[in-house]
């Protein structure tokens, strides 16, 4: 076979290989093809790739992913893969596992995950993180579906709006939430609370031509040693809670 034959196959091969990019050398490291991107190309030459390939960012969020095949009599073809989309959807996905439906906000994987976080900060460097439940305390008596649904996503919004920026407000299940809030000791938390309260019984939802009142209990809560964890701290921000609707809607309880 000459050596035009083996670079035709050798490309051939390559060329079923490739999607986004090719590059082939030959045993002793000479270059037969190359029409990776100038990034790509670097990284090969620069950069032992895995077995089971590695992954390059190029300019424009673009994303690739490096594989190496072993040539018959030494040598290498060199496959790029554009995997931007692939990359986008997994990360629209994730998205998506961590935001409630209905709301736009948080869910309760995304506050688990956040309170972890928290906590821990509070364990390295002791910085004060509070947390707050508040459930909408009329809910249930609230016929339709269909009000129910816009009720809740009145409180979201109000809530949202009375938070900070750096607050993570997360929608738990039906008309519970949680807030986590970073950085916060236990009287600006519990004031937060109140202006919740205030702010949606002045707010006044319409919906389908009817006027439904929408009010919320909220019970706080503060890290206060470093034995107690994420699941330790909503334990005490419901023991509050339950405290609060002994009391009645618009109310706000707190522990230390």
């Amino acid at each position: 076979m000459t050596d035009d034959s083996a670079k035709l196959q050798i490309l051939e091969r390559a060329l079923q290989l490739a999607s986004d990019g090719v590059r082939i050398e030959d045993a002793d490291g000479g270059v037969l093809f190359d029409n990776l991107r100038f990034e790509a190309r670097r990284a090969v030459v620069d950069s032992a790739i895995p077995e089971d390939g590695m992954e390059l960012g190029l300019p424009g969020d673009n994303i690739v992913r490096l594989h190496q095949y072993p040539l018959d009599g030494g040598g290498r073809i060199v496959v790029a893969r554009d995997i931007s989309d692939v990359r986008k959807a997994q990360d629209e996905l994730d998205a998506l596992s961590l935001t409630d439906a209905l709301t736009g906000s948080c869910n309760w994987r995304s506050a688990e995950r956040r309170g972890a976080e928290a906590v821990e900060t509070y364990r390295r460097y002791d910085r004060p993180v509070t947390i707050m439940r508040f459930d909408v305390v009329n809910l249930y008596s609230l016929e339709h579906r269909e009000h129910r649904e816009a009720v809740i996503k009145h409180v979201n919004r109000v809530a949202g709006h009375a938070l900070r920026v750096v607050d993570l407000l997360a929608r738990i299940e039906d008309g519970r939430f949680v807030a986590i809030m970073p950085e916060t000791d236990l009287p600006e938390a519990r004031q937060a609370g109140v202006r919740i309260c205030e702010r949606l019984s002045k707010s006044g939802l319409q919906h389908a031509g009817a006027t439904i009142d929408a009010q919320v209990c909220a019970g706080v809560a503060a890290m206060r040693d470093k034995s107690m964890d994420f699941d330790g701290l909503i334990a005490t921000a419901e023991e509050a809670l339950a405290e609060a609707k002994a009391a009645g809607p618009s109310n706000v309880a707190s522990r230390p």
